[in-house]
């Protein structure tokens, strides 16, 4: 039968969720998708975190200081452009497209940002994360033209720069973080994510974990880069790596203990889970709805273009 859209408006009803652990989604089909990715991540290790990377790097390219085009970030779902996912930074990236490729062909209406974003949401609470509280309505750019420039992601480590405190870098990291408009404290918290996942030799050129339970989401990243007895070594890449009892931690990574400006939050959220949960949640949502400001399908009642059957 023809598929006919139409608006629905309703109300937000947890209820309809059979196994979904994000909350409050705008609509009961979005559940359905929940409860899909849900179970790709418990049938298939290691695809959450590569979700989460995805929603995240989609995101993560906002400039606050551009107002034309899709404002950059997630708004545009541009990371399904080869254009985009060609970046170093994204090395290997286009394999989580290919995944969530699988699902959009069911909701072909449903834009690619939104999916994206909904991925990385629930990938945290699948995780043990916080709840996330996630909104539809990016609508997708038609073409790559709106890619955002190569960059704007920020990097392992910068050129020529010296251990232990990693100053070029993590001036750099903080300029990335200030372009999305998140201070210190944000930062911190976002970068907190790296407790779920790992480098890959074949995709960043870094190796290995960051902790020793890659697909939970919880404060250990900040617990173990503290009391970790870490070691200066060499990745794959040739590029410096931090190493200790099968884990690793970036030059990026280790900077955070070392900058007065971010250290700080690591000492914080190492001795309490739960300040950086919440800290976690205002950022990451922060970071999903930068730039979305006017949504393709959203209203406050809830509205959303739905397919109709």
């Amino acid at each position: 039968m023809k598929q006919i859209i139409v608006i629905v408006c309703i109300l937000m009803i947890a209820t309809v969720c059979n196994s979904c652990t994000i909350k409050s989604l705008p609509h009961p089909i979005y559940y359905k998708i929940c409860d899909q990715l849900e179970d790709m991540f418990s049938n298939n290790p290691g695809t959450a975190p590569f979700i989460l990377r995805l929603a995240w790097h989609s995101s993560g390219t906002f400039d606050h200081t551009i107002h034309d085009h899709y404002g950059y970030g997630s708004k545009g779902g541009t990371l399904r452009f080869k254009k985009e996912q060609a970046h170093p930074n994204n090395a290997g990236i286009n394999l989580a497209v290919e995944l969530m490729d699988k699902i959009h062909k069911q909701y072909p209406w449903l834009s690619h940002g939104d999916l994206y974003t909904l991925g990385g949401s629930v990938a945290v609470t699948w995780g043990g994360g916080p709840q996330i509280t996630w909104l539809d309505g990016r609508c997708d750019a038609p073409n790559d033209t709106y890619v955002p420039p190569q960059g704007n992601l920020p990097d392992a480590i910068k050129p020529d720069d010296v251990a232990p405190t990693w100053n070029k870098t993590m001036d750099a990291v903080k300029d990335v973080f200030a372009r999305m408009g998140f201070n210190y404290r944000e930062t911190v918290a976002l970068i907190g994510a790296h407790a779920m996942g790992k480098c890959h030799a074949d995709r960043s050129g870094f190796d290995g974990p960051w902790t020793p339970s890659p697909e939970s989401f919880s404060n250990q990243f900040f617990v173990i880069l503290k009391l970790g007895d870490w070691k200066l070594g060499t990745a794959p890449n040739d590029e410096p790596q931090y190493n200790w009892s099968g884990m690793m931690m970036l030059p990026s990574d280790f900077g955070l203990m070392t900058d007065p400006d971010l250290s700080p939050f690591v000492d914080e959220y190492a001795d309490d889970e739960d300040i950086f949960f919440k800290d976690f949640t205002a950022a990451f949502e922060k970071l999903l709805n930068n730039g979305v400001a006017n949504r393709c399908y959203w209203s406050p009642c809830a509205c959303t273009i739905v397919p109709h059957y």
